[in-house]
């Protein structure tokens, strides 16, 4: 019994020491409402573990002077080099353009030069010109009256005289024309918008040189009849005889209007 006594005893001494005086006894339903408020309470305490002795309020290094004093520096650099880009820049603007009013001047005197020797050449042509008129007019009256009177040409119903005199008057009538065509002509709007002559009355020379010389070799090849037809052989023969008077003229009038086309613009 003594035994089962002391077994009994060193039992509940046990007990005590495993249930102290603040046991108490949890339920099911209870345990969620305090693993909540462990949690509460845990969240609420300092995380001292987080804090590192290599971060001491006492430490030198201070990241935020750091980074006012790099901001300072770039922009002091950025500052210092738009000073020295405006400084070259005044000086580039400040260096007198000798060059520019040079090119300038010897441009404008080089247009003026062109510009007279176009007039010249034109007014070469237009004289030409007018030299044919006069040549034609002059060589078709002198022989008119070998195919009649031109005051009785209606009267007498001379053909031949009107074949002649329209011969005659077809070529004047066409230099007239070219004459003033010449004269009135401005050129065509170039691509630096000023007006370029086109060498106006090339034609005319060419035309002029080529058929006074056609008709001095072929003028004998028309026939005398009927009337209409030998007064066209005698103007035909009477322009071929100037044949050598016309072509040195044409081909100085050709001359001066490719001058005036191609090369004085």
């Amino acid at each position: 019994m003594a035994k089962i006594k002391d077994r009994r005893k060193n039992l509940k001494n046990d007990t005590q020491d495993f249930f102290d005086d603040d046991f108490e006894v949890i339920y099911e339903d209870d345990l969620d409402d305090l693993l909540k408020n462990s949690f509460i309470e845990d969240d609420n305490e300092p995380d001292d573990y987080y804090y590192d002795d290599e971060f001491d309020d006492d430490d030198d290094y201070d990241i935020d002077d750091y980074d006012e004093d790099d901001y300072d520096n770039r922009r002091n650099n950025s500052k210092s080099s738009k000073r020295k880009d405006s400084n070259k820049s005044k000086k580039k603007h400040s260096l007198p353009n000798v060059v520019s009013p040079a090119a300038k001047a010897a441009k404008t005197g080089t247009r003026l030069i062109f510009k007279i020797l176009n007039m010249i050449l034109k007014a070469a042509t237009l004289i030409l010109i007018a030299g044919i008129i006069c040549l034609l007019a002059s060589t078709f009256g002198k022989n008119c009256s070998t195919y009649g009177n031109p005051l009785l040409i209606t009267e007498e119903k001379n053909y031949i005289l009107m074949a002649y005199l329209g011969t005659a008057g077809v070529l004047i009538f066409y230099e007239v024309i070219t004459f003033f065509w010449v004269l009135m002509g401005r050129g065509k709007q170039g691509h630096n918008g000023q007006n370029q002559d086109t060498g106006r009355g090339l034609f005319s020379f060419l035309f002029i040189g080529v058929t006074s010389f056609l008709s001095y070799i072929l003028y004998s090849m028309i026939p005398v009849s009927p009337e209409a037809l030998e007064g066209l052989q005698g103007g035909l023969m009477v322009y071929g005889s100037l044949c050598q008077k016309l072509l040195p003229i044409c081909i100085a009038g050709a001359i001066s209007c490719l001058i005036r086309r191609f090369v004085i613009r």
